[in-house]
């Protein structure tokens, strides 16, 4: 058998085995998937609330979440997170009317994703 054999023979079972491998990709359930994935973020970067002025002029935070009716739950009218913590909802009020800084630096990324899937 000549040299070149060798190598004609390695070249034929290389293409039988890269033919023989299938790799399975679905590029609309990629997107299905990313896009899922981005939905999340948002939910994460959501501060879920809003500055307002309180009836007597002064700046406040008002919060997205409401609770459905019959429900322990509480839902941000801006994402779609859903909790059943209503003391989560308190303490992200306190943070924000705290920390208004960091309020606008999560909002900027908020507004940022947001805008990507088309939501704003």
């Amino acid at each position: 058998m000549p040299e070149y054999a060798w190598l004609i023979a390695g070249v034929v079972l290389g293409v039988v085995g890269i033919l023989s491998f299938r790799v399975r990709f679905d590029v609309n359930e990629w997107f299905r998937d990313r896009h899922q994935r981005d939905l999340e973020l948002v939910k994460t970067l959501c501060p879920h609330a809003e500055p307002a002025l309180d009836q007597s002029g002064n700046p406040s935070i008002d919060s997205f979440f409401t609770s459905p009716r019959g429900t322990f739950s509480w839902q941000c009218g801006r994402c779609g997170l859903i909790t059943n913590d209503a003391e989560m909802v308190q303490r992200q009020i306190a943070y924000w009317a705290e920390f208004p800084d960091r309020f606008l630096e999560q909002e900027k990324k908020f507004q940022k994703h947001a805008r990507k899937l088309g939501y704003g």
